[in-house]
């Protein structure tokens, strides 16, 4: 017996080939496929460089990502999408990312609050809340194994 292919889109099977058991795979391959979705993040950072490294690491990782320049349009972002995480650095312009998480509890308590620092201002992320905080320089390896737990 040949091994069948896990396929994740529905095919049309014609009816000379026809193999109730295919059928049946395919099916339910694509219709669990279907009924899982990506964990969305948002990232906050002033610098550019930063938020396109932090979104490339989580592309790569299945991890859909949203950026954002500063805190000030935050709880707009989070009305408009559900998301699963935050990761904010502390120096935003306008409202640091202690403000910017300690705003994020009070609307969504359960969601993943990380925050990035350079040390100096770990405290505060931890007073407002965060979950967890990342001292710069960090691997991208520390930030997955931060997010991925939550993908299960």
């Amino acid at each position: 017996m040949e091994a069948i292919p896990k396929i994740y889109k529905p095919v049309v099977v014609p009816l000379d080939n026809y193999n109730q058991k295919l059928y049946y795979y395919i099916f339910i391959s694509w219709g669990e496929r279907a009924m899982t979705t990506k964990m969305k993040v948002l990232i906050i950072d002033a610098e550019p460089g930063v938020r396109d490294m932090l979104r490339m690491v989580l592309l790569l990782n299945d991890i859909e990502a949203l950026c954002a320049g500063d805190g000030q349009n935050v709880a707009a972002l989070l009305e408009e999408t559900c998301f699963d995480a935050i990761i904010s650095d502390y120096s935003l312009p306008g409202m640091n990312g202690a403000e910017v998480i300690r705003k994020v509890r009070t609307l969504y308590p359960q969601m993943l609050a990380i925050g990035i620092s350079t040390g100096v201002n770990k405290t505060y992320f931890i007073e407002s809340g965060a979950d967890a905080v990342l001292v710069k320089p960090f691997s991208p390896d520390d930030l997955l194994a931060l997010l991925l737990p939550r993908m299960r």
